[in-house]
């Protein structure tokens, strides 16, 4: 999931992004001399703050949560630019971490090969229920997302300056 969401995070950073993003490397460890010879996943600890001061964040996940306390929106564009960038057959999410450094992704795909947390096209849906497109997703080449009526009603809610911050 890791590379994946990596692969993604280079084509995002390509195209030279206000903020450009990382994930970090995860690594696999057999112990063959322990019985069952069991595999654990490892990788580096993320400690320290952002450029606003906050810790370790959950900027969405899998179903459709968006952090709205944070007001990031980096890790919200990032999701939808791999959905589109992918043509449709990916969405990275489950973004987290610190400032732009993120870790632990789960990647929702069409065909559901990323394990059990890949919700494919629901999980997408759901997203895309949270993601308010902004002046960000048109720089990075976004296209607005089509809404039903209903939807449209829900997001009139929202201002996009009261949601997210640069």
């Amino acid at each position: 999931l890791q590379y994946e969401a990596h692969h993604w995070a280079q084509k995002f950073d390509e195209l030279n992004p206000p903020k450009s993003i990382v994930f970090l490397r995860a690594y696999a460890i057999e112990f063959p001399d322990r019985p069952g010879s069991p595999w654990f996943a490892v990788e580096r600890f993320i400690a320290g703050k952002d450029d606003y001061g906050a810790g370790f964040v959950k900027h969405n996940t899998n179903s459709g949560f968006v952090d709205r306390e944070e007001r990031r929106k980096t890790p919200q564009v990032f999701s939808a630019f791999s959905f589109y960038k992918s043509n449709g057959t990916r969405l990275v999410a489950d973004i987290q971490g610190v400032g732009d450094l993120y870790t632990d992704p789960q990647v929702l795909s069409s065909d559901f090969r990323f394990g059990d947390g890949d919700l494919g096209h629901r999980g997408m849906a759901l997203f895309f229920h949270s993601f308010r497109h902004c002046s960000y997703s048109d720089l990075m080449g976004i296209p607005i997302f089509p809404l039903s009526k209903n939807e449209l009603k829900h997001q009139d809610k929202y201002n996009e300056e009261d949601l997210t911050m640069s």
